[in-house]
């Protein structure tokens, strides 16, 4: 949605497919809901700061950015792969995997570095499966 000069202020659908019924505001969501919202946010910056942690991938050392298994440690909930492979005839298919299940320490925590090879491992196993759907643009293999 787009708000105008032309509409009035009105809110206009930004083209005529877009005729989906709306939800609530983020301002109008309830006081947990916004507190949850900051909550992760706060942990996604956190997490997202912190060092990347070594990982193997094909049998070489790398660096993966922990902020996957941090979210899933705090908010103990369970991860799924995705990813989009390309078809024929410019068409897609969504894959989700079943629930992958984090690494866990003595106590039971979710183990942020075992966690991390697991989910480089499932990329790897995707990577194996159809090497021509992957193209790499960024230092992958920087330790």
């Amino acid at each position: 949605m787009r708000r105008d000069r032309l509409s009035g202020g009105r809110a206009q659908p930004l083209n005529r497919f877009d005729k989906r019924p709306r939800g609530k505001r983020l301002g109008q969501v309830g006081d947990a809901t916004r507190r949850d919202c900051r909550g992760a946010y706060r942990l996604a910056v956190v997490a997202g700061n912190v060092d990347d942690r070594e990982s193997h991938i094909f049998g070489r050392q790398t660096l993966a950015n922990p902020l996957l298994a941090r979210l899933a440690r705090h908010f103990d909930c369970p991860i799924h792969g995705t990813r989009i492979v390309r078809l024929e005839n410019h068409r897609f298919r969504a894959e989700l995997t079943e629930e992958i299940r984090p690494a866990r320490d003595a106590s039971g925590k979710i183990d942020i570095a075992g966690t991390m090879q697991i989910i480089t491992f499932v990329v790897e196993q995707w990577v194996r499966q159809c090497p021509e759907q992957w193209l790499w643009l960024h230092r992958r293999w920087r330790t």
